[in-house]
């Protein structure tokens, strides 16, 4: 037996339905991909910094370590009571 044109109706509605899921489906993850691929492309990466001192202050203000104490304290012979006494 032949479908009637409302079942041919039906059937043809239901498969636009279900490929508009699918369009749906398929356009809110490509936005979403663009949307991650936006942001996460903001950050700099690799930046350095580079500079000929560095110095270490307390929240007072006053000068701490600086970059000459740590070349001295990866030195082997520098022991935790040096570091102690600040020297």
């Amino acid at each position: 037996m032949r479908p009637t044109k409302w079942e041919q109706l039906d059937a043809r509605v239901k498969r636009l339905e279900k490929q508009n899921r699918w369009l749906k489906l398929s356009c809110l993850s490509s936005l979403l991909i663009f949307a991650c691929m936006l942001t996460m492309g903001g950050a700099k990466v690799g930046s350095t910094v580079e500079a000929q001192r560095f110095v270490l202050r307390s929240e007072r203000g006053e000068a701490g370590r600086t970059n000459d104490d740590f070349w001295r304290l990866s030195s082997p012979d520098f022991t935790e009571s040096q570091w102690a006494e600040g020297s």
